[in-house]
């Protein structure tokens, strides 16, 4: 049985001219692009585009975007560390 993964991404959110450092944990099972794939595919709903699946999202009218810089996957450890500073 596969185990769930969880997956510190970082990524820029573009507004404009714009580019915001951001992370976020990602969860979920099989290969580590189609997870984060899955969290993104939707970040603007039916709006999000990408040709560059876990790399680069778009809203359709380009006005905003993400671009992903890379990912860990966090050990267990790691997962309870981030929950109990994060989430106190």
């Amino acid at each position: 049985m596969e185990k769930e993964k969880h997956i510190l991404v970082y990524f820029d959110s573009i507004i404009g001219e714009e580019e915001v450092d951001r992370v976020i944990v990602v969860s979920g099972k099989g290969k580590e692009e189609d997870i984060v794939h899955a969290y993104f595919k939707e970040f603007w709903g039916d709006e999000t585009v990408t040709a560059n699946p876990a790399m680069r999202y778009e809203r359709q009218d380009g006005a905003v975007g993400v671009k992903i810089r890379g990912w860990t996957v966090l050990t267990p450890k790691e997962v309870k560390v981030l929950k109990r500073l994060l989430y106190m």
